[in-house]
């Protein structure tokens, strides 16, 4: 199935792509949250606004449901969202769901996404981003999520997602898809303030949390 999907995406890729993917990716991820049984973990925890909430590229398959379901549907939140081809088609999913994409990443354009998450939060909002994306490696911090948290003295959230039965791609990121009728577990952390933290402190100390619940 993950072969099968990845090289649909792969056909997809253009401006034509880019228009039917969004829609194909959102259907499958509603169909999936449908049929398989998911838990939430310290749920009251998305409360915390406003806020960094970070989680693995690989563990993004599921959010567009998360956000879907809890508590994230009645939040300001933005998503920093790379300027990569793959980007172009997360941002339209999050713009079919409402939220706000910041265009930009460690590797290309990542001081406008900066400066756009900063004035976000500071206006109020809540900003989610990938500490290893968009393109590795694979469970590495950078330090976008810390960098925006000590400057607007907000908590970080760690959001991390497991499925019991999965499909998994071959890519840096080992991203998954659940299987129908699989357990879907989140778990989303106490948020932790690292504004009394150096940077390298606080992004060692954002690795370890979100290793507690990763695959």
């Amino acid at each position: 199935m993950a072969k099968w999907l990845r090289k649909k995406i792969k056909r997809l890729k253009g401006s034509f792509g880019n228009l039917i993917a969004p829609s194909l990716i959102l259907g499958l991820v509603r169909i999936l949250g449908f049929t398989c049984k998911v838990k939430i973990h310290g749920e009251e925890h998305l409360d915390a606004t406003p806020c960094v909430y970070t989680l693995w590229h690989g563990e993004l398959s599921m959010m567009p449901w998360l956000y879907n379901n809890t508590l994230l549907m009645d939040k300001s939140l933005a998503v920093i969202v790379s300027q990569h081809n793959d980007g172009e088609v997360l941002s339209k999913i999050m713009n079919k769901l409402k939220i706000t994409s910041l265009r930009g990443s460690s590797t290309r354009g990542g001081l406008q996404a900066l400066k756009g998450a900063l004035r976000y939060v500071r206006d109020g909002g809540s900003v989610a981003i990938t500490p290893d994306g968009p393109r590795g490696p694979r469970h590495s911090v950078a330090d976008g999520a810390v960098v925006i948290a000590q400057a607007c003295k907000v908590p970080i959230v760690c959001i991390n997602c497991k499925a019991s039965s999965f499909w998994q791609f071959k890519s840096w990121d080992k991203m998954f898809i659940p299987k129908p009728f699989s357990q879907v577990d989140f778990y989303v952390q106490t948020p932790k303030e690292v504004s009394s933290l150096s940077k390298d402190e606080a992004k060692a100390s954002l690795q370890s949390r979100m290793l507690t619940h990763a695959f």
